[in-house]
């Protein structure tokens, strides 16, 4: 998801020069649809792919002057697959969504704040799960809250839960 992360903050940077000639006070609001967003995983002995089926919103809202003042992203994922590429084993996760506020108050300071994933495995239950509230900037964590096992796991090489791995492998 930190990929999704950044694909959300590129289309937005994209998206903020046509909003210089935006109404003060009025959001621009901007909605793309992803189908087969795919991402390496990684930690369970093999490179698995993540793939992801997802609607992206921002709304960028402006000061009385019209400059740029909060950038609010909602990330709505429809349904989330992570494949063991070498036997064709697949878990799934369905409903996450997640919103990103960039208060350009405090330069480079986002909030992400819902549920990213919850996978399950079909009569166990919840194997690997990354909900909750971050407060962090290019350099820290501000604050952490809530359960994070894909915003700090396979994404940056920390292991994933034994259970997600296990399944996986077979």
């Amino acid at each position: 998801m930190r990929r999704t992360a950044l694909l959300a903050v590129l289309v937005t940077l994209v998206m903020v020069p046509a909003a210089a000639s935006a109404q003060a006070g009025k959001p621009l609001k901007y909605t793309q649809e992803f189908n087969g967003f795919t991402q390496p995983f990684s930690g369970c002995g093999f490179v698995g792919v993540q793939t992801t089926d997802l609607t992206f919103t921002s709304w960028t809202h402006f000061d009385k002057d019209g400059n740029v003042a909060r950038i609010r992203e909602h990330v709505a994922v429809r349904t989330s697959t992570w494949t063991n590429p070498e036997n064709g084993r697949v878990l799934s996760s369905t409903g996450g969504a997640f919103t990103q506020t960039k208060d350009l108050s405090e330069p480079f300071v986002t909030t992400h704040t819902g549920q990213v994933a919850a996978v399950t495995i079909p009569g166990e239950g919840v194997v690997l799960l990354d909900a909750g509230r971050l407060i962090f900037n290019p350099f820290e964590w501000l604050f952490i809250a809530g359960h994070h096992e894909v915003f700090f796991g396979p994404f940056i090489g920390a292991p994933p839960p034994e259970a997600f791995c296990a399944y996986l492998v077979g």
